[in-house]
């Protein structure tokens, strides 16, 4: 069994867990006097397959993506939509994790996954399951690797001190170390440097892409959790670190480590494409 995320989203209930599967797509090469001299990879046909059991409107557009959703007042549906809309702005990222694993390394990841099963719905029976199967479209014009799947993720313990990361739709900072640690972009409160709050260490805000400008937030002094002799260390508004007596007040930016196994799905760690991690 495994946990299916389509475009971030949980897809829930699957009735009969799902098949991956990966064949390589090769070009004879022929010469004037030896025929099957060489082959040439030309293509990858990467197939997921998974069957639902639970029917609803959600569901049914995960099976047809170009579906319209038509709502009008109280009343909704669904129908056909217009023609000659292109796949590649309805395929979404998949991530397939194996259930109960503790590490990375079965993890597949496809980055442009498109359905391209039929839906078939049997009338007369209460639970109608159907199969859904997507294929991995290109992930642009390059010839490269890595442009339509990948077996095995990064873990979030790579990636560097300062950048962002987006987890379950919430936004952090990752805190620099080779662990789940990261950062709110938000401020819980303000208090003394004694006040009982998980707040990062100095170090965690040092190294990697940190800067003062990545420290910085809504020109507000912050606490660490670190001393400086008989003081305590803060970022400043302009995000360089000072110290002051513990028991002056400041903002406070809770600091907190992201649950389970967790790799890298997707973005280069700027606020705007963040890390999606799952």
């Amino acid at each position: 069994m495994a946990d299916i995320y389509v475009g971030g989203e949980d897809v829930g209930l699957i009735g009969d867990g799902c098949i991956f599967s990966v064949e390589q797509q090769y070009q004879d090469v022929d010469l004037f006097t030896i025929p099957h001299f060489d082959k040439v990879l030309v293509g990858w046909n990467v197939r997921l397959k998974v069957v639902v059991n639970q029917e609803n409107y959600s569901k049914l557009k995960l099976a047809l993506p170009m579906l319209k959703h038509v709502e009008q007042g109280m009343d909704n549906w669904l129908t056909d939509e217009q023609l000659f809309k292109r796949g590649r702005n309805f395929a979404k990222t998949i991530h397939v994790r194996p259930q109960d694993a503790d590490s990375l390394k079965y993890d597949v990841l496809i980055y442009r996954g498109f359905p391209v099963s039929s839906y078939e719905r049997k009338y007369g029976k209460e639970i109608s399951k159907y199969e859904v199967e997507f294929i991995a479209l290109a992930k642009g014009l390059e010839t490269d690797i890595s442009n339509y799947f990948r077996i095995g993720l990064e873990p979030i313990g790579s990636i560097d001190g300062g950048s962002y990361v987006e987890y379950n739709g919430e936004l952090y900072q990752k805190l620099t170390g080779e662990n789940s640690r990261v950062i709110e972009t938000e401020f819980d409160g303000e208090g003394v440097w004694s006040d009982a709050t998980s707040r990062p260490l100095k170090a965690e805000l040092e190294g990697g892409v940190w800067t003062n400008e990545l420290r910085e937030l809504d020109e507000t002094a912050y606490w660490t959790r670190s001393v400086a002799g008989a003081d305590g260390w803060y970022v400043s508004t302009t995000g360089s670190f000072s110290n002051d007596v513990k028991s002056t007040v400041y903002s406070i930016r809770k600091s907190l480590s992201l649950p389970g196994v967790l790799g890298i799905i997707s973005g280069d760690g700027t606020e705007e494409n963040p890390f999606v991690v799952g």
